[in-house]
């Protein structure tokens, strides 16, 4: 059976971790991200907020959602305020999470 990135197999029991691997392997493909540079922000890479690092937490629109609010920085439009931040947060995180990978 063939299962593409996207697809739900709600007739496969346990499906998530096929639909999970599938769509790992088709990363690696050229042209499946649309944007190559995509792949460096992801986590244990050493390009995007390098060293290693887990990758930032990700916020979408709308600004406030059920009490959430995305912080100010990334409402303001500075690229490289966003950047810092983001960096800022990754490192927090993989301290948090996983503090063996930090020098």
């Amino acid at each position: 059976m063939l299962v593409s990135p996207g697809v739900v197999m709600a007739s496969v029991p346990c499906a998530a971790p096929y639909c999970t691997a599938s769509c790992g392997v088709a990363r690696l493909l050229p042209g499946v991200l649309g944007n190559e540079a995509s792949s460096a922000f992801e986590s244990f890479q050493d390009t995007g907020h390098g060293e290693g690092l887990l990758d930032c937490p990700h916020w979408t629109r709308p600004a406030e959602f059920r009490g959430w609010k995305a912080p100010e920085v990334l409402l303001g439009g500075n690229h490289e305020e966003i950047r810092e931040f983001r960096r800022k947060i990754a490192r927090e995180k993989t301290e948090r999470l996983r503090p063996d990978l930090l020098p």
